[in-house]
């Protein structure tokens, strides 16, 4: 991907999870800039976390327009390429072409996966 994308707030081994009846396990993000923990996020419905803390944004100012989340880049090269085709797909066809290896739409997603972690 040639645009910037936000890094990524979870540690690489997971620990200190925290059981919640209501979001299931939580799982803690640290800041992007320091490392220091700032917050928890349900482990199984979240692709990506990004977290900065007051410090770090009061030292160093919050993030202003640079950087932008994988899925929301994802998302909108998914979007142009059915611009550039001129027909929109609908959620069975596109799921039939992210499985076809040779796809343009397949092509987006292994760059995606690349930068998402999946758990």
């Amino acid at each position: 991907m040639a645009e910037d994308v936000l890094p990524e707030s979870r540690a690489r081994e997971v620990r200190g999870v925290v059981r919640s009846a209501k979001f299931g396990n939580l799982i803690p993000i640290f800041c992007a800039n320091c490392g220091k923990q700032w917050g928890m996020v349900p482990e199984h419905h979240v692709t990506f976390a990004f977290a900065l803390c007051d410090d770090c944004e009061g030292k160093h100012g919050g993030v202003a327009h640079l950087h932008k989340e994988p899925d929301a880049v994802f998302w909108e090269r998914i979007a142009n390429e059915q611009r550039e085709q001129g027909v929109p797909l609908t959620p069975e066809i596109l799921a039939k072409q992210l499985e076809d290896p040779s796809s343009v739409y397949s092509k987006l997603k292994a760059e995606w996966d690349k930068h998402v972690r999946k758990f």
